[in-house]
């Protein structure tokens, strides 16, 4: 994409912008001029003529009864527009609340006693209730505002409360309990924000419905009365002569349909500007150059706060999708890459070129911006981008937090049918399926197809995304830390997927601080330090002390018995442990075992079927995927801090200075931490959360994979860190350096127990 691409974008763009007013504009007019018929109606009609029941003629005639009918529209629409707006804006008030308690709620119970009573409301037609009110109550307003809150809050709630599931039930408010925070910060605060996109686009909808059921009330005399001015009433009766009198039905109505037609043009093009929390469904991939809001993983510090867009697994962008390479045997090729955000370059001078059936590997510490220039192979690149990037084809994705892209409340047999669909068109999904799972070490069968991903471990997540991408025969593969998190075994099964990708001709890009990895895969290796190339290699890990003798205290972790399911699936069984108030314990095991349901028992996350955890103290749970556990919205250092402030009393500026120290004792610029999290590592972000756990001053600290993807340095600081602390500590890892560092003893989760190792 050299200079000349960058001026074709441009172009493009204001031309695009130039559609852009022309679509703002017409709901704007749409909704505009019914308003302010509505509004300002009645003010050119004179009372005197208010009272004429028959008139000589008008500008637009008269109607079946001889009135004027300029001056009935001008009268007739306050009705209709004030009806619906009270209305909608009750049922939302309504609607809202309930949704969220039903949606947050950790008693299943409660969600079913809001919204089984809804349920049955919704079952029954909007146009049967307004029948029943007609023949049980007496026309007016009043009547008409409470049937529409009556058929709107169910409908409200249910769309409202689907929105909400996902980041009710996610890691944000997880750690949010874990810093005791109130149902009106979690609730109230993070999932209401998180929904703000569902309602705004839904209003438009239901605000149409609105109008509609006060119009079909007027025809059953359920509204207003039949000789009233009103645009329904004016619709309903001079239908039947509209042939004579035709624009007393022409016009109402085409003012009803305009502000019903304008209002949703409108929301729907508002809601498209609300940042949300959540990514799109990745099972189809949109069209190139379409963004998907999402938060992608960001490794240089120097990005800007907040999230940006990132592709789905397996997306295409345009403007890299070039001809030239055709021929060349090269997957991708760079040239002077340069990447300025904020007038700071975050990468500069980038080039290299990748064969179609080779594996370069980029290499750095954290912020060097190795995950900046795999994203400008996508398009994604934040900022400013100048320079060549060029690809042969479809360009896959694999991020180094899999469950960013991975819809939460999507069964991962749908979308990946779903994906053979729109990839590969006229193909049965079925065995494509089963293949690709099969290929990427997953379990093909009917069971393991119908889970949720929340129900696979974070290395069957990795594979996952894998299985997507591969779907779309990509002609270059991106894998940010594949490795991450992953059990030797399982990191030997990515290394020869990653191999056999290459061995069919795929170029493959690997980004990663698993230096043993690139020696096994890589054909070159570009090292990147603070954005520029550079020859020399990251250090390799320094040999690690011997563990601290253990001490004998007293047992502040007790865990007897205790068994975990996941839908009739059992996953630990009778699992029993003690942990000492200085002893640190090694949970290992291969992905899928059950190493962090574990872990997020002992930590409260998980609600055991059998078996009791007692800790004499607070307990702290530091997550796998930390970018998914803070709030893209909240600088890290305020997210940081709260936990000191909840569960200690300080006060916010204490709460902050304390926080500040402690991130930088972990190696984070507090500068850094400002930042909302998109715009902070990986590894910079596990050490927040870690400092986030600390400040609790917790007995027990559970962490789960606290070392990974972090580079050698990085991870030496916190495993010192880790190991001068005088508390019990959990540590769930497939890191033996960081068992070696750590652990006074070490266990193995296997088929459902826990073992000696």
């Amino acid at each position: 994409m050299g200079a000349a691409g960058v001026s074709a974008v441009g172009s493009g763009g204001a031309r695009a912008g130039g559609g852009g007013r022309v679509k703002r504009v017409v709901p704007l007019v749409l909704v505009g001029v019914p308003l302010l018929v509505a509004v300002f109606g009645p003010l050119f009609v004179g009372e005197a003529s208010r009272s004429v029941a028959f008139s000589t003629g008008g500008l637009l005639g008269t109607d079946f009864v001889g009135r004027d009918v300029l001056q009935q529209v001008l009268l007739g629409g306050r009705t209709v527009v004030l009806v619906a707006l009270v209305a909608t804006g009750l049922a939302y008030a309504l609607g809202i609340p309930l949704a969220l308690v039903a949606a947050t709620s950790r008693r299943r119970w409660v969600d079913e006693v809001l919204m089984r009573p809804l349920d049955l409301v919704l079952a029954v037609p909007s146009l049967l209730v307004l029948v029943l009110v007609a023949g049980l109550s007496s026309p007016g307003s009043v009547t008409l505002v409470g049937v529409v809150v009556v058929v709107l809050v169910p409908e409200v709630a249910r769309v409202v409360r689907a929105a909400a599931l996902p980041a009710a039930s996610g890691p944000v408010v997880e750690a949010m309990r874990m810093q005791g925070e109130g149902w009106w910060r979690t609730s109230g605060g993070y999932v209401g924000r998180s929904v703000l996109p569902t309602v705004v686009a839904d209003l438009g909808v239901r605000f149409t419905s609105s109008v509609y059921l006060v119009a079909s009330a007027a025809f059953l005399g359920v509204g207003v009365a039949p000789d009233a001015s009103d645009w329904a009433v004016m619709v309903d009766r001079n239908q039947g002569g509209s042939y004579l009198v035709p624009w007393a039905v022409v016009v109402p109505a085409l003012l009803i349909v305009s502000l019903s037609v304008g209002v949703n043009l409108l929301f729907d093009a508002h809601s498209t500007a609300v940042p949300r929390t959540l990514p799109d469904d990745p099972a189809v991939t949109p069209p190139a150059g379409t963004p998907i809001p999402a938060t992608p993983p960001v490794d240089n510090p120097a990005s800007s706060g907040g999230s940006r867009q990132t592709p789905a697994v397996g997306s295409i962008r345009g403007p890299q999708r070039t001809d030239d390479l055709a021929g060349s045997g090269l997957a991708a090729r760079v040239r002077d890459l340069r990447v300025v955000v904020d007038g700071r370059p975050v990468v500069d001078g980038v080039s290299f070129e990748l064969p179609a059936g080779k594996v370069l590997a980029l290499v750095g510490e954290s912020g060097s911006g190795k995950t900046t220039t795999a994203l400008a192979l996508l398009g994604e690149a934040p900022g400013d981008v100048h320079g060549e990037v060029a690809t042969a084809g479809f360009v896959g994705f694999v991020p180094q937090h899999p469950s960013t892209v991975l819809n939460p409340v999507r069964r991962i047999g749908g979308v990946l049918r779903e994906v053979v669909r729109a990839r590969k068109p006229g193909t049965d999904p079925g065995p494509v399926v089963r293949d690709v799972l099969t290929r990427v070490g997953l379990d093909p069968t009917w069971g393991f197809r119908r889970r949720l991903p929340h129900q696979l471990s974070g290395g069957q997540q990795q594979r996952l995304v894998l299985a997507q991408t591969l779907i779309g025969d990509p002609a270059v593969v991106i894998a940010d830390e594949p490795t991450t998190g992953q059990d030797a075994l399982s990191r030997g099964e990515v290394a020869a997927q990653l191999k056999g990708l290459a061995d069919r001709g795929v170029g493959v890009l690997l980004l990663s601080h698993d230096l043993d990895l690139v020696d096994e895969l890589a054909d070159d290796v570009l090292t990147l330090h603070a954005g520029v190339p550079t020859e020399a290699r990251p250090p390799e890990p320094a040999p690690t002390p011997a563990p601290k003798p253990p001490l004998t205290g007293p047992t502040v972790l007790t865990v007897d018995g205790l068994s975990v399911g996941y839908r009739g699936n059992r996953v630990l069984d009778g699992v029993s442990l003690r942990l000492a108030g200085d002893e640190c314990v090694a949970i290992t095991g291969r992905s899928g075992q059950g190493k962090t349901t574990l872990a997020r028992a002992i930590a409260g996350l998980h609600r055991p079927s059998a078996g009791t955890i007692t800790v004499d103290g607070g307990v702290q749970y530091v997550f796998q995927d930390a970018r998914l556990s803070f709030d893209d919205r909240r600088p890290v250092l305020d997210q940081v801090a709260r936990t000191a402030v909840r569960l200690r009393g300080l006060s916010t500026p204490d709460a902050r200075d304390e926080a500040a120290a402690l991130l930088r004792t972990l190696g984070l610029d507090p500068a850094t931490a400002a930042r909302r999290p998109g715009a902070l590592s990986g590894g910079e972000l596990r050490r927040a959360a870690l400092a986030r756990a600390l400040l609790a001053r917790p007995r027990v600290l559970v962490c789960d994979e606290i070392t990974a993807g972090l580079d050698a340095r990085t991870r030496r600081v916190v495993l010192d860190h880790l190991a001068d602390l005088d508390l019990a500590l959990v540590v769930v890892t497939h890191d033996e350096a960081a068992v070696a560092r750590l652990a006074d003893r070490t266990l193995a989760v296997q088929e459902g127990g826990l073992h000696n190792r």
